[in-house]
Formats: C-alpha cells, sequence, structure tokens
C-alpha cells in the first residue's frame, strides 16, 4: 500500500480512492458477468470478461506522457 502513490503518480488519499474504486467496480462486475455466463453460457462470456482485462494497460501506453498521473511509458 504504501508504494501505490509514487507508482501512480498522486496523494496517498487519491491511491485510497483508487482502490476503492476497483473494488467497488469488481463487486458490481461480479454478479452481472455471472448472471451473463449463466444466460449466455461460460464460454462465451469468458472472451468478453478478459477483454477489458486486457485492453487496458495497451490502452495506457497509448496515452500521451502527463496524462493518467503517469509518464506515458
Amino acid at each position: 500500500m504504501p508504494d501505490l502513490p509514487p507508482l501512480l503518480g498522486t496523494s496517498s488519499a487519491n491511491a485510497a480512492w483508487a482502490i476503492t474504486a476497483t473494488l467497488l467496480a469488481g463487486s458490481v462486475a461480479t454478479p452481472v458477468a455471472c448472471r451473463l455466463g449463466d444466460m449466455y453460457g461460460e464460454r462465451r462470456m469468458l472472451p468478453v470478461s478478459l477483454g477489458p482485462l486486457v485492453a487496458g494497460p495497451h490502452r495506457r501506453r497509448r496515452l500521451p506522457a502527463g496524462q493518467a498521473g503517469g509518464t506515458g511509458a
């Protein structure tokens, strides 16, 4: 936890909000993903669920320097 603010390039309070938002998004997405898996099948929903997980870091690399609290590297 103490290493997170320098990694994000932000204050401790903002890093705590980032963790809270991540946990909240996960707690909302889990039952929704389970319901969609029940409706459409787990094999079909797995790539749909993994898509944003894989696309996130790639999107971060394409941001110009100075955006999203990082160096753009």
